[in-house]
């Protein structure tokens, strides 16, 4: 098995013998993955490589489903790039920004989907010479009805309704596992996540990481792993394949980066220090957590710079939230940008950390 893993991995042209490999691989997952309403499934461990080239993604979902590399005219062969042991010893695939894409039998009964991704944070800054952002799509459609189209920035959802589903919109979306309250307000993950989306009607798409004939619009960032049902997964099988995925992957359920952790193993849970959710709104935002005991949050940009500090104070055991007003620590408002909300809970000598990265329009 070893030796098929390298021959994939070193540009097998052999679909049978990459079909196995990934089969074999998701033995594992096997219970934790239901195969009821299964209509695609693609993992960055079951590719076709050709010349370094990725032209073909497996279906191990049993439909044959395979997406193809496109060629349409501008298209960039060479992205994505097959990154090995990206992330907890798993590969990935990495979208450079280049135009590129995948096709495959228009699927138009989804109900669930559920994705391993993480957006490049650069892709949520305007872009000359017209100074826009243009959207970035993990999956999309060929034709001119596009279901699911993001922000021009960073956000799951567009906030015009004519151009995402509102059948999306109005459904279950989780980050990390955890149910957000509106879509088109929570942001991609930055740092390899997990998305799922259950739409309250049938929604489409027929394209991985590409919008269409739009040049600027493929997926920029990286996906490592894709299931698309046709019926709507219940919570209890949700749960079990967001635990699953989350646990393959190494991904903690924190929205938006996976948090430092330091100190005592077996960290008791009333200092489990996490983000429940970020949430923009026009002057700011508000931000969302869990902690106890000291606890420290500050905002820092991008380059670790501190800019405002929300809190230091004890906080008993629970939920709390605070509002940053987009200033510094002198009052002045601060530049559009990304920007890194950071959390710290302190008790005796146990010590957790957790961050969020974000977009201040």
């Amino acid at each position: 098995m070893k030796r098929l893993e390298s021959a994939v991995f070193a540009g097998l042209a052999c679909p049978a013998m990459a079909f196995l490999l990934g089969i074999a691989a998701s033995v594992r997952g096997q219970d934790a993955v239901p195969r009821a309403g299964l209509q695609l499934w693609i993992r960055a461990d079951s590719v076709k490589v050709e010349s370094g080239k990725v032209t073909q993604l497996y279906d191990l979902s049993g439909k044959n489903n395979h997406p193809m590399h496109e060629s349409l005219n501008g298209m960039d062969p060479l992205s994505p790039a097959l990154v090995p042991n990206a992330n907890n010893g798993h590969p990935t695939l990495r979208f450079n920004n280049k135009f590129t894409g995948f096709a495959f039998a228009n699927i138009a009964d989804i109900r669930t989907v559920i994705a391993v991704l993480a957006k490049d944070s650069a892709s949520c800054l305007p872009t000359l010479p017209n100074y826009k952002t243009p959207a970035k799509f993990f999956l999309g459609q060929s034709d001119n009805n596009t279901n699911f189209h993001p922000e021009h920035g960073c956000s799951l959802y567009n906030a015009n309704l004519s151009e995402v589903s509102p059948l999306l919109v109005n459904g279950k979306t989780y980050v990390n596992g955890k149910q957000v309250a509106d879509g088109r307000k929570t942001f991609f993950p930055f740092k390899l996540g997990l998305v799922t989306m259950i739409p309250t009607g049938n929604v489409k798409a027929s394209t991985v990481a590409r919008d269409r004939t739009n040049a600027d619009r493929s997926w920029q960032g990286d996906i490592s792993e894709i299931l698309i049902y046709n019926v709507p997964l219940d919570d209890a099988a949700r749960d079990g394949v967001e635990k699953y995925l989350m646990g393959k992957y190494g991904i903690n359920g924190v929205v938006g980066i996976r948090p430092r952790q330091a100190g005592v193993a077996g960290l008791p849970q009333a200092f489990r220090t996490a983000f429940a959710y970020v949430r923009p709104y026009a002057s700011g935002m508000e931000l969302s957590f869990s902690s106890a005991g000291s606890t420290l949050l500050v905002i820092r940009d991008w380059n670790g710079r501190r800019i405002r500090s929300l809190m230091d104070s004890s906080l008993p055991a629970g939920d709390h939230s605070v509002q940053w007003n987009g200033s510094d620590d002198a009052g002045r408002r601060v530049s559009p940008g990304v920007y890194v909300a950071e959390l710290e809970t302190r008790g005796g000598r146990l010590v957790n950390r957790a961050q969020h990265v974000f977009f201040l329009r």
